[in-house]
């Protein structure tokens, strides 16, 4: 799958009723610039195909750490944060983390 098929909807992938998509792999939201291109990124696509909020990171992450961070930042959003204040308590939490090892 492409960048391009998710946008221009060839596996006819449906992102209604969406209100978030995480790419916790590295560089997701890192792409090329090509004043042609309308999504020259991964996050910029589920962007353009309908997903209103897209979390995804600009450089590379440790798998442990990231698996920790979504932990966290789902369990903010399922005890009822908005989506910016679960993300930066799961960004403070493996900070006090990480000062304990």
């Amino acid at each position: 799958m492409t960048v391009r098929d998710l946008v221009e909807d060839a596996y006819r992938l449906s992102f209604a009723g969406t209100r978030l998509v995480t790419l916790s792999a590295c560089e997701t939201n890192i792409g090329g610039f090509d004043s042609s291109v309308v999504y020259s990124s991964l996050s910029r696509a589920f962007s353009k195909a309908g997903a209103p909020t897209v979390v995804a990171s600009l450089w590379s992450v440790n798998d442990a750490a990231m698996r920790d961070t979504m932990t966290i930042f789902y369990r903010e959003l399922a005890a009822g944060k908005l989506k910016s204040e679960a993300l930066r308590q799961a960004q403070l939490s493996l900070g006090r983390l990480a000062m304990r090892v």
